[in-house]
């Protein structure tokens, strides 16, 4: 469902519930498990879901002349309240650039969240994420 900023709903996804739930999944072990391809995004005590990419540039001969990296992600997995999209041209891996890049930004968001909860005296603030890295 794509809901527009007035809140109405404006289209129909098509997809099942159970298809975005396995998605959201998948795209929270990318980042949570050791061996995926976005653990460099991880932040402590957030549960960030994302994926990495890579994509050739090839020019009209079809030869081979650059590539495209990214890693789109969101977070927290429970409530998502941001997106993130790193894309790097001439990158080598969104693994390896675009996945800390996001990391960053994941970092100053938590800080800037702590940093308005201290301003507006909320005491017990809870944490972004929710939950713990596994």
């Amino acid at each position: 469902m794509i809901i527009t900023p007035a809140g109405q709903v404006r289209d129909e996804l098509g997809v099942k519930p159970s298809s975005l739930q396995t998605l959201r999944e998948a795209m929270l072990a990318d980042v949570e498990d050791r061996d995926g391809t976005g653990v460099r995004a991880a932040v402590p005590d957030l549960r960030i879901c994302g994926k990495t990419g890579t994509a050739q540039v090839k020019n009209d001969k079809g030869v081979l002349t650059d590539h495209v990296t990214w890693f789109v992600s969101f977070a927290p997995y429970d409530q998502p309240r941001y997106a993130v999209v790193v894309m790097i041209e001439s990158g080598n891996s969104g693994a390896t650039i675009c996945a800390p890049v996001a990391n960053r930004i994941y970092t100053a968001i938590k800080q800037c969240e702590k940093a308005d909860a201290a301003n507006q005296g909320v005491a017990g603030h809870e944490s972004l994420g929710g939950g713990h890295r596994s």
